[in-house]
Order: structure tokens, then C-alpha cells, then sequence
């Protein structure tokens, strides 16, 4: 299920549309998170934050030592000095993220009454519905300046996939001031909001929602084919198990499968 977070922006931009607000929904995607991040850069936006210092250096301390690339029986020599780029499997790095953008989400929440900035990782997306063009156009401006302003303070990058959706031609215009800036976002007509498709108002879209729809029962029924054949399957009184080991060498993948002597009692 999407977050209830993007149904509650659904609803708002409906009802934006309904009394007739003009819209640009801004989707904005950061370019490979945690891999251009600076230690230092996040620590002082942690530290402003009131992030737990001891937690924090046992958490760099992890982050910045030596690594090695494992690839099936294969394993690098050390690389040390990674400057840039945390852990992604690490407990500690979406509160780091977070922290590190927390100065720009909360800023553009205090652009336009009611447009709240909502963050889910690397990705932002803002709602900005006006009564007048001019009004609409004067904001987006505001807010794309502060989110270039934001991620060069952060040194962070934005993706080319960050796009705009809107329901007027503001968008375009909006859209063409900040590529000129070398901000790259475009318009389109629909754009996925964390799993839910969303055109601005324009109608309402559910392609995506489809999609998941049927991929989750596809799930399911064959979750369920295995259980019903696993429980008709007689069981297995003979002396060899099948062990099947997967490993990874280059871009392919080779399997096979060992018998393991192993005595039935």
C-alpha cells in the first residue's frame, strides 16, 4: 500500500482542482543519495538537529572504514579514503538523510500556507495550488530557487527525474526558468508520487495503482501454488538431498546442484 501521506496529497490536489486552484506538483529526485554524500556536510546538519553524538560517531566510525567488494568466492583488496557515499544498509543512514535535507524540506514548507514539503528518502514532493497564475508562477520560482539553493549547500545532486506535473501552462514556463538555471526537470502529464500516479488534477490516474494491483495477486496465487504442490508431495524417503549452490562470476550467473549424501532416519 502507498504511504497514507501521498493519498492525503491525492485527495488535496483533487480538491485543489475542484475549486478551481491552479497546480504544479513538484516531484523532485535526488541523484544516487547516498553516494555523493559528504561526512562533512552531514555531521554539522546532524549536530544542529540534536542527533545523538555518541550514536553518531560509532555510526561514522563504521561508514568511513576500509571496504571490500564481495563477488561469490571473490573479495577486493581494501579501499580506503571513500570521502564521499554512506552505507546504505546501514540502520542509521535514512534518519542521515533525512537530517541532511531537513533544513531545505522545512523551508519550503514555509513558502506558501498549506504547501507542505514531504520527504521519503530521496525523494521530495510539494503541492503548490494557487487562486491566480501570477501567484502560482511567483512561488514555484521561490521554491525552485530554494531547492537549488538547498542542495548546493548540502553538495548533493538532483536526478534528471525529477519532474513537474500542473494543470495550466505555468508549468512550462516554471519548468523552462529553471532548466536555464541548470536545474533538470521537465513537465509531464502524469508522474508516479511513491506508487500512486498523479497528473495535477487533470483526471485521475490509475495505471500504477493497476499494476501493483495485479502484480500483488500474481503474488499470491503463486505463494499459494507452492504451499498446495508442497503439501500434496509425498514425502521423500531417499538417501540423497539436493543441494542447490547459486554463485555470481562476471555479469552471469552459473548454478548447479549438488547431492549431498545424507541418511534418511
Amino acid at each position: 500500500m502507498p504511504p497514507l501521506a501521498q493519498v492525503a496529497r491525492a485527495l488535496g490536489i483533487e480538491l485543489a482542482d475542484a475549486e478551481g486552484k491552479w497546480i504544479i506538483h513538484f516531484l523532485w529526485d535526488v541523484r544516487k543519495f547516498y553516494d555523493p554524500i559528504r561526512i562533512s556536510k552531514l555531521i554539522p546538519a546532524l549536530m544542529r538537529l540534536g542527533y545523538p553524538s555518541h550514536i553518531l560517531v560509532l555510526g561514522v566510525i563504521a561508514h568511513k572504514a576500509p571496504r571490500l567488494i564481495n563477488v561469490g568466492p571473490c573479495t577486493s583488496e581494501p579501499i580506503e579514503g571513500c570521502f564521499r557515499s554512506i552505507i546504505a544498509g546501514c540502520q542509521q543512514s535514512v534518519s542521515w538523510t533525512r537530517g541532511l535535507v531537513h533544513k531545505l524540506v522545512e523551508g519550503l514548507g514555509y513558502i506558501l500556507p498549506g504547501s507542505v514539503c514531504y520527504e521519503h528518502v530521496d525523494d521530495l514532493s510539494q503541492v503548490i495550488a494557487c487562486k491566480s497564475k501570477a501567484q502560482l508562477l511567483e512561488v514555484a520560482l521561490e521554491a525552485g530557487a530554494m531547492v537549488e539553493e538547498g542542495t548546493k549547500e548540502a553538495d548533493i545532486l538532483l536526478s534528471e527525474k525529477s519532474v513537474i506535473t500542473t494543470n495550466c501552462n505555468t508549468g512550462n514556463i516554471v519548468a523552462e526558468v529553471l532548466r536555464n538555471k541548470g536545474i533538470q526537470i521537465h513537465v509531464k502529464g502524469s508522474a508516479d508520487d511513491l506508487g500512486i500516479e498523479t497528473s495535477a488534477g487533470k483526471r485521475r490516474n490509475a495505471e500504477t495503482q493497476n499494476k501493483n494491483w495485479k502484480r500483488a495477486k500474481e503474488s499470491c496465487k503463486e505463494r499459494q501454488a507452492r504451499q498446495n504442490q508442497q503439501q500434496s508431495q509425498p514425502p521423500q524417503h531417499n538417501r540423497y538431498t539436493p543441494t542447490t549452490i547459486i554463485w555470481f562470476r562476471g555479469p552471469g550467473r552459473i548454478t548447479f546442484t549438488k547431492h549431498t549424501n545424507e541418511e534418511k532416519h
